[in-house]
């Protein structure tokens, strides 16, 4: 099983182009700017900037597409990076929600009469 993430992307993908032809062609503007930022030292952000949108504009049917091409089961770890999450919970299972979330420092929450309301954020 192969799980693309943001270390091994790179490799298995960006840097292979016969993978990069198996995908759709809305892929290839994010394949350029990755090249581009390989070339321009200065550009680095652009680059990670690319792998970023590809690893979350992947779907189920471009997974097909890549397990066809690596004769092997592909997964996606994607990367939490939003700034704030809201989550909304009944009142009975909020201790069992809190301690599922992990990643976020603070945290506000209001409720009424059936449900727990929490606002986390970095």
């Amino acid at each position: 099983m192969i799980t693309l993430n943001f270390t091994n992307v790179e490799e298995l993908i960006f840097e292979d182009r016969k993978a990069q032809s198996v995908l759709p062609g809305h892929f290839f503007s994010i394949f350029e700017q990755w090249r581009l930022a390989q070339q321009l030292p200065q550009l680095r952000e652009v680059g990670k900037h690319a792998i970023l949108d590809f690893i979350n504009g992947l779907d189920d049917t471009h997974l097909e597409l890549l397990e066809a091409y690596f004769d092997e089961r592909v997964t996606i770890e994607r990367l939490n990076y939003s700034v704030a999450k809201n989550i909304k919970v009944p009142l009975g299972e909020a201790c069992d929600a809190l301690c599922r979330v992990d990643g976020f420092n603070q945290l506000g929450m209001w409720r009424d009469d059936e449900f727990l309301y929490i606002s986390f954020w970095r």
